[in-house]
């Protein structure tokens, strides 16, 4: 494929970063991964991603602070906190995401089908173009 989607995965956990780049990587997408808030704000100012899975428990900058920080940015990325909690639904930054799933035992699953849906709703143009190659309509 010419146009892969690149998606940064930053989680805390290692083991669900590499699930996630294994299930990610298996649909044609080209994955990036990071551990901690710093790397997140270096990644996006040295290779920005198409989208975001941002955990909101991590080391240095919580996702709170990230968001924050990514929100005075622009081009503004697209964001789907991958947490573990939903009880912030209410904080000010999150309602500025772009989705919300919450990690329990379907949420790989939830999550593919959501990052489908958001690449399609920012990106629609890439989106046909790329998912036609990968047999997705």
């Amino acid at each position: 494929m010419t146009k892969n989607f690149t998606i940064l995965i930053a989680d805390r956990n290692r083991n669900i970063r590499k699930l996630l780049q294994r299930e990610l990587a298996a649909v044609g997408y080209l994955v990036q991964l990071v551990n901690n808030g710093r790397d997140v704000l270096t990644m996006m100012d040295v290779e920005p991603p198409d989208l975001l899975i941002l955990d909101l428990e991590m080391p240095y900058l919580d996702g709170f602070e990230i968001l924050e920080k990514l929100y005075h940015k622009k081009p503004l990325i697209p964001v789907i906190v991958h947490s573990l909690s939903i009880c912030h639904e209410n904080h000010p930054v999150i309602q500025k995401i772009a989705a919300f799933v919450e990690k329990d035992g379907n949420s790989v699953n939830s999550l593919k089908l959501m990052i489908a849906k958001v690449l399609r709703e920012y990106y629609p143009h890439k989106f046909k173009e790329t998912f036609r190659t990968m047999g997705i309509r």
